[in-house]
């Protein structure tokens, strides 16, 4: 999950860049080729906004492509 905390909510719909997307896609790539008995389970990429009055909960916010060898 990633959250951001912005002033209000719009902003923060704007601070998920596409190159953070793709950093947290190879940190979580990085932690699957350690850990390979995790590679298999199911798993999902969220965002969180926090502003001062609304959480917003983007369940499933981005999609990785998955590589098949």
């Amino acid at each position: 999950i990633e959250v951001k905390a912005r002033s209000d909510s719009k902003a923060g719909l704007y601070a998920l860049s596409t190159a953070q997307q793709q950093r947290i896609a190879r940190a979580a790539g990085l932690f699957l080729s350690q850990y390979p008995k995790y590679a298999g389970q199911d798993s999902r990429f969220d965002f969180m906004v926090v502003s001062r009055w609304r959480i917003l909960w983007f369940k499933h916010a981005f999609e990785v492509p998955t590589h098949n060898n």
